[in-house]
């Protein structure tokens, strides 16, 4: 039940506790090389892992930041059956689900939280959440997904999404087919060829939903996902309160890494990625007073007090 911290150390990682101190178990990970002969899995730069993994909580160092780890699905989908929580905050979008031929499938009834992922590659549900499973997707990004006659993500249990930006995928009948509870949060679903949800379902005040069109991402067509300008709708959009995960983490960065409460306080942005301006469009503080009508806005050149 401990929670283990993945580190850069050398040419490759190593697990290691709250406290700093490695792991002394390695991974605690072990294949079955042969018939009833097991060896313990050396966390590398690539392990293939070929059995069960029961898991309660990994968290990824800030010393893996900037490194792009892939989670390979295309051999079967990758099943979580005991809960468990995958924070993956400090690698800034860089650890991405390929689900290219498979998906990912939350079964049993504990709570399975994953913070700060991508998922793309979908040809049919990205994710599966199962009867009396209980899923919790945040700060995270689902995009290129092609879910044909199914939905890119299928929903019998408890699905709850907070902060996540679902975006160039196509489904012959929804993003979401909902047949259990379903809380969307502080989401952004843009550029989607297919409805959001079968049924009917209200959407939060908190949730931007732009349909097909372009949300004002910075070049969707490249897959950068992140907010253009200031004024783009999802900006403040956002509910604080709903930050708080259901696992107890709170998001205080978004999928790259940048302050979750955007320049000079205010509500979060909706989606994946919090407005972030380039540092040379920042403006030089001043003591020119502008009018009561300017709005206060980082980059338009004026200083509001």
């Amino acid at each position: 039940g401990e929670t283990l911290y993945v580190v850069a150390e050398g040419q490759g990682y190593k697990l290691k506790t709250a406290k700093g101190e490695d792991y002394a178990r390695t991974t605690g990970l072990y294949l079955e090389t042969e018939k009833g002969v097991f060896e313990e899995v050396k966390l590398s730069t690539r392990a293939n892992v070929e059995q069960n993994v029961e898991m309660t909580k990994i968290v990824f160092d800030e010393s893996l930041a900037g490194q792009a780890l892939t989670v390979d699905e295309s051999q079967a989908a990758i099943v979580f059956a005991n809960g468990g929580i995958i924070d993956a905050t400090n690698l800034k979008g860089e650890m991405t689900f390929d689900a290219s031929t498979g998906a990912l499938q939350i079964s049993g009834t504990d709570l399975v939280s994953l913070i700060g992922v991508k998922i793309t590659g979908a040809t049919g549900s990205a994710i599966i959440v199962d009867e009396g499973a209980k899923f919790e997707l945040a700060n995270s990004l689902i995009s290129g997904c092609d879910a044909g006659a199914e939905a890119v993500l299928s929903n019998a249990g408890q699905l709850s999404l907070v902060n996540v930006t679902l975006a160039d995928c196509a489904s012959e009948s929804a993003m979401i087919a909902n047949a259990g509870t379903l809380e969307i949060a502080n989401s952004l679903f843009a550029l989607n060829d297919g409805a959001l949800v079968d049924g009917a379902y209200e959407l939060a005040d908190s949730n931007v939903d732009a349909g097909a069109e372009d949300a004002g991402f910075v070049d969707a067509a490249n897959g950068d996902y992140r907010l253009a300008a200031f004024d783009a709708i999802p900006v403040d959009r956002g509910s604080n309160v709903a930050t708080r995960l259901a696992c107890g983490l709170v998001l205080d960065f978004d999928l790259a890494g940048s302050a979750r409460i955007g320049l000079g306080g205010g509500s979060v942005d909706a989606g994946a990625f919090e407005f972030a301006p380039d540092a040379e469009t920042l403006e030089t503080p001043s003591t020119v007073v502008t009018t009561f009508e300017d709005i206060v806005n980082p980059t338009d050149g004026e200083i509001s007090l």
